[in-house]
């Protein structure tokens, strides 16, 4: 249920069962509202199987109210399928299930006001569907823009939704089977607020209760595969670095013939390997700068776009940007200078050998 302000209850109802002549069971159910504002809305009703009961079917053909804070009686439009099945064990079992819902099977968007920062953000015009995440939860809603105006009074960012508390929550509340109870926007007996996180112990003192910190929906989600990530950015440096040394003594043995011009024309092979080194490592650092840029621009071209469509609404957010792990951007860069070290002893190893090599002074001249 909810109240006139369109704060949402949940109400434990007390249960009487009625065989109906073997026909099946006449369920009655009743309980008292909950301290609140009149009028009240009924929302939803859903139903629980207990352990005494699993692998019966339920299902729920008829559904009335009698009275809500003296409304008369009411009769609900339950649909026969899939209303309830409270099947037990197995793949489709659920034990509890909403069997009716004010907002139908395939609930309508819900109206919602936008500020004009959000709208030019998102390319958004009234009467066009807009689909935010609740940041915290993992849970999004599909809205409707029905009014944009310039800015939204109380509200901590430009960017900025308002919507009707009571017709979001019904609107979560669709009739679909699902394991435990209905779901809702905002459980029963808690306070929402938005600001700094720094502020909760605060603001718990200021309550006289507990504060909890939700942890962002997204974040948990993509939480597990950081690592991966991590994995893939040095695992990428030790193959380049494995390329880089490959490639300096590829090219080492194809220039052999040069190390002995050079030396004949004075250059010692030690100096020819510091050269050679130089060499690597100017067009080495190159190379990483090159891609260090190219791949941060692709990210954030190609990351804001991926983003937006695994988790609708990550721009209302306000997400900070892209952000580069310092210690993953200095392992990767570790491990290509390791590489480059390792391939400037090799080179120079290899020039040496080169220089003091009667066969190739043989075959120069």
């Amino acid at each position: 249920v909810s109240d006139a302000t369109g704060t949402p209850a949940r109400l434990a109802l007390d249960v009487s069962v009625v065989d109906d002549e073997g026909a099946g069971f006449a369920l009655t159910a009743d309980g008292e509202l909950p301290p609140g504002t009149a009028p009240w809305r009924l929302l939803s009703v859903d139903v629980t199987r207990s352990g005494a009961f699993q692998g019966v079917a339920v299902t729920v053909f008829e559904a009335v109210l009698l009275a809500v804070e003296g409304t008369g009686e009411v009769r609900l439009d339950v649909e026969p399928e899939p209303s309830v099945l409270l099947q037990g064990f197995g793949a489709e079992a659920v034990s509890g299930a909403v069997i009716w819902s004010g907002a139908g099977l395939a609930p309508a968007p819900t109206p919602a006001v936008i500020s004009q920062a959000l709208a030019t953000e998102r390319g958004t015009e009234v009467g066009d569907p807009l689909d935010v995440r609740f940041d915290g939860t993992g849970r999004t809603a599909a809205l409707r823009v029905a009014a944009i105006v310039p800015a939204i009074a109380g509200a901590s960012s430009r960017f900025a939704v308002l919507v009707g508390l009571d017709t979001l929550s019904q609107n979560f509340l669709d009739a679909t089977p699902q394991p435990g109870p209905a779901p809702s926007l905002v459980p029963p007996d808690q306070i929402w607020a938005a600001g700094d996180p720094s502020a909760a112990a605060a603001l718990g003192d200021a309550l006289g209760t507990s504060v909890q910190t939700p942890t962002d929906g997204a974040a948990a989600i993509t939480s597990s595969l950081i690592p991966a990530w991590w994995a893939s950015a040095v695992g990428g440096a030790v193959l380049a670095g494995v390329a880089l040394i490959a490639l300096l003594a590829a090219l080492a043995a194809q220039r052999a013939g040069e190390v002995l011009v050079l030396r004949a024309l004075g250059i010692p092979p030690a100096r020819q390997a510091g050269l050679r080194v130089v060499e690597a490592s100017v067009v080495a650092a190159l190379a990483a700068a090159l891609g260090l840029v190219g791949g941060l621009l692709l990210a954030a071209l190609l990351v804001p776009v991926m983003a937006d469509t695994a988790v609708p609404g990550s721009a209302v957010s306000g997400a900070g940007g892209l952000v580069v792990e310092p210690w993953v951007l200095a392992a990767a860069l570790s491990v290509l200078a390791l590489a480059l070290a390792i391939a400037a002893v090799l080179a120079a190893s290899a020039i040496a050998r080169q220089g003091s090599s009667t066969r190739l002074e043989e075959a120069a001249a």
